[in-house]
């Protein structure tokens, strides 16, 4: 039976990557597989208290992802030694599968999960990251795709391999989660919490909508988490001041759990360009807060106009009318709040979308738990 799964993951950092990662070793410890977490770093600072909750259900080492020093790497005569049918590897993103090519070349029936961040897909990618895609699927025994469109946007020769290969398991979040944040409809508050990725997570228009919110006086204030990646903080924490924002846009630091902020909020937004299937807005939906979103993939996917107020992705204009139809419609944005929060409650957990992982490295090694 499989007793052990090897996850190679780029960092544990701030963000829904290392919360998935959680979330995911959480519900595997819990069919009976320990878990074995390789990563080339750990932000020790902001990740401390995911580290030791990861240790709960397994190990957790910091190793060299380069290919020169495997040969001479601990964890890589390790993994040899050690029986197939017993223990499988899931190598999390693009940045892993140089190891998880060297692995399949040996032999190994290996897991790759894109987590929807293809080299292909991005913003500026060129045809080297086509043929890194590429590569990564076909080196791969099983994709697992996490939003069900995530190939439609990818080059044919990647999607058209990819698809053979692929199971589709959606990203799920902890029912059991709890939130100090809550719904106040006299709250004149709007909640972000975007770790990184200015572009991605539409920060730009993020920052046009509140200096259109602070000219047209709408009583508004944003509270917006994000992290300290690349010096990033200190940009936005400068361009905020500049635009003369601070009195209406407050940045925060982020931290490991941003629910746990004693919070009284009117909705929670988000003005992504793309997302996979984005555990924040699970969240928000898990905790009854009022959502304004844009239309992108990975919000459309768990929100409709019966569950949350969407926007146009780039459109400033229909985000700004957005913005004032969500702050003047209380009984619309409760109802909304009501019904996403049911929507999810309705869905699997965690905990399922765990157990459909292990099926999935299972049926590779054609043996399963007893």
């Amino acid at each position: 039976m499989i007793s052990k799964i090897t996850h190679f993951f780029p960092r544990i950092v701030l963000g829904g990557g290392t919360e998935y990662l959680l979330n995911t070793i959480e519900g595997l410890y819990k069919v009976g597989v320990k878990n074995e977490v390789l990563t080339a770093s750990i932000d020790n600072k902001n990740c401390a208290d995911m580290r030791d909750k990861m240790l709960n259900y397994g190990t957790v080492e910091v190793v060299s992802f380069s290919v020169f020093s495997l040969l001479w790497a601990d964890f890589f005569h390790r993994i040899l030694r050690m029986r197939k049918l017993d223990h499988s590897l899931h190598f999390h993103g693009v940045f892993t599968m140089k190891l998880g090519a060297i692995f399949a070349l040996l032999g190994w029936n290996i897991v790759y999960q894109p987590h929807g961040y293809w080299r292909s897909k991005r913003e500026g990618a060129r045809w080297f990251d086509t043929v890194i895609d590429w590569l990564a699927v076909c080196m791969a025994s099983k994709v697992i795709i996490t939003t069900p469109d995530e190939l439609s946007n990818l080059p044919l020769c990647v999607s058209k391999i990819a698809g053979k290969k692929s199971v589709t398991i959606l990203t799920r979040i902890n029912h059991s989660s709890k939130s100090n944040m809550h719904y106040d409809e006299g709250s004149n508050v709007l909640v972000c919490i975007a770790v990184r990725g200015v572009y991605q997570k539409g920060i730009d228009n993020l920052m046009t909508l509140m200096k259109r919110a602070k000219t047209a006086k709408l009583n508004v204030r944003l509270v917006h988490y994000y992290g300290s990646f690349e010096g990033e903080y200190d940009l936005l924490q400068r361009e905020i001041i500049d635009s003369d924002l601070g009195d209406c846009y407050e940045l925060r630091k982020a931290i490991p759990n941003v629910w746990s902020q004693d919070l009284a909020i009117t909705g929670f937004i988000s003005l992504s360009r793309f997302e996979g299937r984005s555990l924040a807005i699970q969240e928000a939906m898990l905790f009854g807060l009022p959502i304004l979103a844009t239309s992108c993939e990975g919000h459309a996917d768990l929100l409709d106009q019966a569950c949350g107020s969407l926007m146009s992705v780039d459109n400033s204009d229909e985000q700004y009318n957005g913005l004032v139809d969500f702050l003047n419609d209380h009984t619309g944005r409760k109802t909304r709040a009501v019904n996403a929060q049911n929507r999810i409650l309705a869905e699997p957990s965690s905990n399922d979308m765990a157990y459909e992982i292990y099926q999935v490295h299972k049926s590779l090694n054609h043996i399963g738990l007893g």
